[in-house]
């Protein structure tokens, strides 16, 4: 159970990763910021990744049944949606914000590096790094709003 949370995890990561590489195809005024954010992304991917290897060696991960697999699969239909609404459709500045700001504080706010815990040591950098570059984009990202005019909408 505990393996598909973390593959489900990874999944619904890659997918923001295409969506934020799709709004730097749409806004080509800020691509180099969501190709940042669409790399990031992956590498986080990756990152949950090692944490699956990390409970087929052994470890344990405890907390992580506080995350359904349900509430994971509702998180990726949304981001999935807007993957395919970016795709179809122009966005607007402000609106891929908007949506990447919703999707970043839902990771943030969903607490995951914070109650998730595991006996692997390697773990606790992982999660460190993952909580620390969410709040990061966060902060990138109430930047790029702040920036944003009425010409952006």
């Amino acid at each position: 159970a505990q393996g598909k949370i973390i593959d489900a995890l990874a999944e619904c990561v890659e997918l923001i990763s295409q969506l934020y590489a799709e709004y730097s195809l749409q806004l080509p005024g800020m691509q180099l910021f969501w190709n940042q954010l669409a790399k990031a992304e992956k590498q986080h991917a990756a990152v949950l990744r090692t944490m699956h290897r990390l409970l087929d060696k052994g470890n344990i991960f405890f907390n992580i049944g506080r995350f359904s697999h349900e509430a994971i699969t509702e998180t990726d239909a949304m981001i999935r949606k807007e993957y395919e609404h970016a795709q179809d459709r122009v966005v607007t500045k402000k609106y891929a914000l908007d949506v990447a700001m919703k999707i970043e504080s839902s990771l943030l706010d969903g607490h995951f590096y914070e109650i998730v815990t595991s006996d692997a040591p390697e773990f606790q950098i992982i999660t460190k790094r993952l909580a620390s570059d969410t709040s990061r984009h966060l902060c990138m990202l109430q930047d790029a709003v702040s920036g944003c005019g009425p010409e952006d909408r």
